[in-house]
C-alpha cells in the first residue's frame, strides 16, 4: 500500500511538535511516510511512519488510541532517531467520543500487517498510552488466541467476529499511564449524585463529592472524605454504570429485534409503510447523553492512592466545575459504543484481565504526578501481567501526558525521560 514520503520537519515544524532528540540517528536522517491503511472490513485509518532509510530498522514502535490521534506521539520520532522506527496510527474513530473497540482492533491489525508485509519490519512493539493501554492489551490477548476462541461479536452483538480476521501478535508491549480499561475508568469517574440522566443539574447532596458537607474543600486546598462516604460513593458509581449499561443494552436489543423482522419471510409482503417503519427502526439507535463524568474522589483527596500529584484532574484544578461543563470527558455517544468502550460492566477492553494473557516482554511506565491514573493502577497492571520478562518504571513529576507537574516537576524534561525509558527497555530486547 503506497505511502507519501516527507521529511519529518516538513510535517511537524509548523505544528510546534518538534521535540528534542533522545540519542542516536541525527534528526536530519529521519524521514516520514504517511500511508492510508484500509482494514479487512473496509475501515480506513491514517498513519505516520518515522524511520531512517540509512539504518534500515528491523523493529517498529506502534502507538494507537481508540479515539485519539497518536500519529505524533512523543515516543515515535525519538524511536526513529534511536535506530528503530515509529508508527503512529489514527483509527476510524479518531476524534469521536467513543469507539467500537472491536473495529479499532481491525484497524490496528491492518497497520501491523502493512508494517510487516509492505515495509518488512520483523519486530513489533506496541506502545499503549492512556486508553491505548487497554486497547493494546485487548489486541494482544485476541491476537494470541487461536480461532475460534476469540470474541465473535461486540458487546452489542454486532460484527466483527474477530475469528475471521488475521491478527499478527506483537513482540513486546509498553503500557504508559494506562487505566484498567476505558469503561472501568469512566465508571470510576461517574458522578453518582446525579439523580436523573435527563437532568444534568439534578443532585443528591448526600452523594455529592463536591459538597463541603461531605468533606470537599475549595481547590487548591485538599479535601478529606470519610471511609463511610467513600464506600457509599463508589457503590453508587457502580450502580449508575449498571443503569447506563442496561439502558444501552435495551436500545440495542430493540434495534436488533427490528433487524430480525427484516429477515422474516413475510417481510416483503407487508404494506410499504410498515416495511419502511421497520427499516427505520432497524437502522436507528438514539444518542446517549452522558452528564457529569468528572468525579473521582482521588482528584481532591490526596490521601487516596497517594502520589506526587496536586489537587485536580488532568483537565485542570477545578474538577467540581468541569464536571458540569460542556467540555466534560464524554458527552454524547451511541449506545453500542458505550457498551464496547465506556461501560465498566460490558466492555471487553479491560486491561487487567487481558494483560494476564500477555507473555511477551512488557513495560509499565507511570508518571508519579498523574492526576487521573494513580499508582495502585500501575502496580496492579504490572502484577497482573502474564509476562515473565516485565518491568515497571516511574517518571518522577510526570503528569498524564508525561509533562512536568507537581512539587517534583524539576527541570521539566519528563517527556524526554519517558521516551528514553521506553528505548532503554527496548535496547535490551529488540534489534535495531
Amino acid at each position: 500500500m503506497p505511502g507519501r514520503l516527507l521529511h519529518w520537519r516538513t510535517l511537524l515544524a509548523t505544528a510546534g511538535l518538534v521535540a528534542a532528540s533522545v540519542s542516536g540517528t541525527p534528526a536530519d536522517d529521519v524521514t516520514i511516510e504517511v500511508p492510508t491503511i484500509r482494514a479487512a472490513d473496509g475501515g480506513v485509518s491514517r498513519g505516520v511512519l518515522y524511520w531512517s532509510p540509512s539504518k534500515r530498522p528491523k523493529t517498529v514502535v506502534v502507538s494507537m488510541h481508540p479515539s485519539s490521534d497518536n500519529q505524533r506521539h512523543f515516543v515515535l520520532r525519538p524511536a526513529a532517531e534511536h535506530g528503530y522506527a515509529g508508527f503512529g496510527l489514527a483509527g476510524r474513530f479518531t476524534g469521536q467520543d467513543a469507539a467500537i473497540h472491536e473495529q479499532v482492533l481491525l484497524d490496528l491489525a491492518a497497520g501491523i500487517k502493512w508494517l510487516k508485509e509492505e515495509r518488512g519490519f520483523t519486530q513489533i512493539v506496541l506502545v499503549g498510552h492512556s486508553g491505548g493501554g487497554s486497547l493494546m492489551a485487548y489486541y494482544q490477548s485476541q491476537a494470541t488466541t487461536a480461532p475460534p476462541g476469540r470474541y465473535k461479536s461486540t458487546p452489542a452483538g454486532d460484527p466483527p467476529d474477530l475469528n475471521a480476521y488475521t491478527m499478527i501478535p506483537a513482540d513486546g508491549v509498553a503500557i504508559l499511564n494506562a487505566s484498567e480499561g476505558e469503561g472501568l475508568h469512566v465508571e470510576h469517574h461517574l458522578d453518582p449524585s446525579l439523580v436523573r440522566e435527563d437532568d444534568p443539574l439534578s443532585i443528591d447532596p448526600a452523594l455529592d463529592m463536591y459538597n463541603p458537607d461531605n468533606g470537599f474543600r475549595e481547590p487548591p486546598e485538599a479535601s478529606t472524605y470519610s471511609p463511610e462516604f467513600i464506600r457509599r460513593f463508589r457503590d453508587a458509581q457502580k450502580a449508575r454504570d449498571r443503569r447506563l449499561t442496561e439502558w444501552a443494552r435495551s436500545q440495542v436489543t430493540e434495534r436488533n429485534d427490528y433487524r430480525e423482522l427484516l429477515k422474516d419471510s413475510g417481510f416483503g409482503s407487508l404494506p410499504f409503510a410498515r416495511r419502511q417503519y421497520i427499516e427505520r427502526r432497524a437502522d436507528h439507535l438514539p444518542v446517549m447523553i452522558l452528564y457529569r463524568s468528572e468525579a473521582d474522589l482521588a482528584y481532591t483527596d490526596l490521601s487516596i492512592d497517594p502520589s506526587d500529584r496536586v489537587v485536580g484532574s488532568n483537565y485542570g484544578p477545578r474538577p467540581d466545575r468541569r464536571n458540569y461543563s460542556q467540555d466534560a470527558r464524554v458527552r454524547s455517544l451511541r449506545p453500542d459504543a458505550y457498551l464496547s468502550t465506556m461501560s465498566g460492566t460490558a466492555s471487553y477492553a479491560r486491561l487487567h484481565e487481558n494483560i494476564k494473557k500477555m507473555t511477551v516482554p512488557t513495560l509499565v511506565l507511570g508518571g508519579t504526578a498523574d492526576r487521573g491514573i494513580f499508582p495502585s493502577e500501575q502496580k496492579t497492571t504490572f502484577e497482573m501481567s502474564g509476562a515473565k520478562d516485565k518491568a515497571i518504571v516511574w517518571v518522577e513529576g510526570a503528569d498524564h501526558g508525561f509533562g512536568p507537574s507537581g512539587p517534583k516537576a524539576g527541570d521539566g524534561k519528563q517527556q524526554q525521560r519517558a521516551a528514553a525509558a521506553v528505548l532503554e527497555w527496548m535496547d535490551k530486547r529488540f534489534p535495531k
